[in-house]
């Protein structure tokens, strides 16, 4: 687990139109977190490194998968189940 203490910064679109090459390497090098990039105090955009982007989508698919096995398993009949040897007795008579 990194510990590093990671920090958000907000930078105005201004600001950042001027600066964007600097930033972007500031967020690479993780210096920063994210930067919030806000247009008169309204936050219009974030800028993640790709580390933590992938680290965002891969918790929202295990999120995604969670809540899909979670619903299935509401619907399980015990009744209806098959027996895994019998499903793969089905699968190697073909």
């Amino acid at each position: 687990m990194n510990t590093r203490q990671h920090t958000a910064r907000a930078v105005s679109l201004t600001q950042l139109k001027r600066t964007l090459d600097a930033r972007l390497r500031e967020v690479a090098a993780r210096k920063h977190e994210k930067l919030v990039v806000v247009r008169g105090r309204i936050p219009m955009a974030v800028i993640l490194d790709v580390e933590s982007y992938q680290a965002l989508l891969d918790e929202l698919y295990d999120l995604r998968l969670e809540n899909l096995a979670h619903d299935r398993l509401a619907g399980f009949e015990p009744g209806q189940a098959i027996r895994h040897e019998d499903l793969v007795e089905s699968f190697s008579d073909r």
